[in-house]
């Protein structure tokens, strides 16, 4: 069944003006559209229990389903898991919009309504380019939150009425104007990275650590692999087998290979190279780890599964937020290229779309190999690149690095250099 919204909120906010919202936002899409009367045009999950396997089922349907989704923005709302999983969901379908049509905008049909005005600015690179507000942000229900109204529904009834006209009408032209994929295979509930970074685990090390590391001789690996359990009947068996177990660090690149994890620690760690490393999880925290890495002087590097990132929405979504972020020198993208996975052959064209879209900045604007290598082809190769890098970004953060200039005293005198982001 296909739903014009689906309603997003936390069930600590769930009240009888919550649901007189809901009601009224239905009431007035069913009337526009000309639907008969009871028609469910909108999704709500009103379960006063933890989801069961059957329930959860409805729901991922619905967020399949549904064209536009209505977000309850409270301080609630960011702290709950599921919230972040719909929405991550619905994310993952815009991103998914955005590649089969050409890079297009990314589309308007993530629809926050302010329910409880939340104490402080949203901080999160994932939904800050979605509008927050609806009409000018001085607006009473945007300061007091719509929960307000309702609350007040005889002195704001004109207001409420207003909005209402006004969301509905932006529902129907967003429903009408863009189709949204359908996530093929559709992710389960309890497997969606959520969106919101709160409740998300730190990444852990997993290698080798150590306080006293010197400026850009401290590595940190990302391996974007997906775990080939979540492939279903969509790889081919021998290209699959290369996960292993859990894919991450467990994966090997090229057949005959060792699991990258092991291989990359025991290559930068020898007597000659002789770098620190650990790694970083890939989740919804990783540009905060990214920008804390570089305040630290340590180096990221990551490498690329090119299918996992065709495949996994998710990924591409973080990594393209990574890519527009902050222009930072100290982070490099070494993408592989199998050319004996006749997966990666046969999608080729489209595996390198997604991959100029995802790093626009580094694969269109930078073109520099220090900060992106396309088509690593080998494992020979990708050795040499992983040391070349080292060796390139260790030089340019160090060419970047403050100065310390001695004055009387014996103390050194940082001396700030501006250019330090430059690309």
């Amino acid at each position: 069944m296909e739903y014009y919204f689906f309603f997003s909120y936390t069930r600590g906010n769930h009240s009888p003006y919550l649901i007189k919202l809901f009601n009224d936002l239905s009431d007035s899409v069913r009337e526009k559209v000309g639907a008969e009367k009871g028609k469910e045009v909108g999704f709500i999950d009103e379960r006063d229990v933890e989801l069961g396997a059957e329930w959860e089922a409805v729901i991922e349907q619905a967020l399949q389903n549904s064209k536009v989704m209505i977000c309850l923005y409270s301080p609630g709302y960011f702290k709950s898991s599921y919230c972040g999983k719909e929405w991550q969901i619905f994310q993952d379908r815009r991103t998914g919009y955005l590649v089969q049509n050409q890079l297009a905008p990314l589309p308007p049909v993530i629809k926050p309504i302010v329910w409880i005005p939340l104490l402080q600015p949203i901080d999160n690179p994932v939904v800050e380019d979605i509008q927050y507000y609806i009409g000018n942000p001085d607006d009473i229900h945007n300061r007091k939150g719509l929960k307000y109204i309702l609350q007040k529904n005889v002195e704001y009834k004109s207001l409420y009425i207003d909005y209402i006209d006004k969301l509905s009408n932006e529902i129907i032209e967003s429903a009408n104007r863009y189709e949204l994929p359908k996530l093929a295979p559709f992710p389960r509930l309890q497997n969606t990275l959520q969106a919101f970074p709160n409740n998300i685990d730190q990444p852990i090390a997993n290698f080798n650590t150590n306080n006293e590391i010197q400026f850009a001789k401290h590595v940190r690996f990302v391996f974007v692999a997906e775990d080939p359990r979540n492939f279903g009947n969509n790889r081919a068996a021998e290209a699959a087998d290369l996960y292993r177990e859990i894919g991450g660090r467990d994966w090997r690149p090229f057949p005959g290979m060792r699991c990258i994890g092991p291989y990359v620690q025991h290559l930068v760690s020898a007597e000659d190279i002789n770098f620190f490393c650990d790694e970083l999880n890939l989740n919804r925290n990783l540009v905060n780890e990214v920008e804390q890495a570089y305040s630290e002087g340590k180096i990221v590097i990551f490498i690329i599964d090119s299918w996992t990132v065709n495949w996994n929405l998710q990924y591409q979504d973080i990594l393209r937020q990574l890519d527009r972020g902050r222009p930072l020198i100290n982070y490099s993208i070494l993408v592989t290229w199998n050319e004996n996975d006749p997966d990666i052959v046969r999608h080729r064209a489209e595996i390198e779309q997604t991959l100029r879209a995802t790093f626009d900045i580094r694969a269109n604007i930078w073109k520099n190999p220090i900060y992106y290598r396309h088509s690593i082809c080998s494992s020979e190769e990708l050795s040499i690149s992983i040391i070349d890098t080292l060796v390139n970004l260790r030089s340019e953060m160090h060419k970047r690095a403050p100065i310390s200039k001695v004055i009387s005293g014996g103390i050194a005198k940082p001396v700030i250099n501006n250019n330090f982001y430059t690309a």
